[in-house]
């Protein structure tokens, strides 16, 4: 067994005998080290080439980096369907001390003034309920 632990060749070859792997696989799996460089100059940072132009997927969208309140409610519906048909509700119910049909109920689409229909219309801009309230000592206006 090869103990020379001095570079890359020696790990190398210490592996390659402690694990009794055949050279032509272990060279497909190991990536191979760049040549070592002796100069006597510091290195200097790499710099990077700066921010890529925006890449064009081919088809263009009609409304391209714009938020429309339209757009924002899709999204957000898109994302309560995907969780709400892959999460363990029950378990998500128990953390918050309600029943698995509360939460289904409050989660379901088309049910005026439940949870998802409220957080929907946060995320469009629309305003669901309004706040009144008074400071003890003040005068309201």
């Amino acid at each position: 067994m090869l103990l020379h632990l001095g570079g890359s060749e020696g790990l190398f070859n210490m592996i390659h005998e402690a694990l009794s792997v055949s050279h032509a696989l272990l060279s497909d799996l190991v990536i191979p080290l760049p040549a070592r460089r002796h100069s006597s100059k510091k290195r200097k940072s790499l710099k990077s080439p700066g921010t890529p132009g925006k890449i064009h997927s081919g088809c263009s969208a009609p409304n391209n980096g714009t938020w429309t309140p339209d757009a924002r409610g899709a999204i957000i519906e898109h994302i309560l369907d995907a969780g709400y048909k892959t999460m363990d509700l029950g378990a998500l119910a128990h953390e918050y001390g309600l029943s698995r049909q509360q939460l289904k109920n409050q989660l379901a689409p088309g049910r005026k003034g439940n949870f998802r229909d409220k957080a929907i219309k946060a995320v469009r801009g629309e305003v669901t309920t309004a706040v009144t309230v008074t400071v003890k000592g003040e005068e309201s206006s």
